[in-house]
């Protein structure tokens, strides 16, 4: 099987990946989702904050993404939105790469 050395290496790898992938995006929250449009190849969420978000029309996550966001909309929910790192939660068109329903 491995050795301690191994499986210690191995540790220190998956631990610097997690790290990595957890600095990878700026979480916002709450927010309240205040219109949905699509234009232009792809579909913006706008926040009551002012800020707005961005989806591609052909993301492989567009769909499922699309439908919280109109859950949210008609429950009057708030939200909990990754976006790309570097984003700012008030900002204008930035790429939403995560998306949570909130109880409120």
């Amino acid at each position: 099987m491995f050795s301690r050395k191994w499986l210690t290496c191995i540790a220190g790898v998956a631990g610097l990946i997690a790290t990595q992938s957890a600095s990878a995006y700026v979480e916002c929250s709450p927010l309240r989702v205040a219109t949905i449009m699509t234009a232009d190849g792809s579909t913006y969420i706008y926040w009551t904050n002012g800020g707005m978000g961005s989806l591609s029309n052909t993301g492989y996550d567009r769909q499922a993404i699309l439908g919280l966001a109109t859950t949210a909309l008609t429950l009057e929910l708030t939200v909990t939105v990754r976006l790309a790192d570097g984003s700012s939660c008030t900002g204008s068109t930035q790429s939403i790469v995560g998306f949570a329903l909130n109880r409120s």
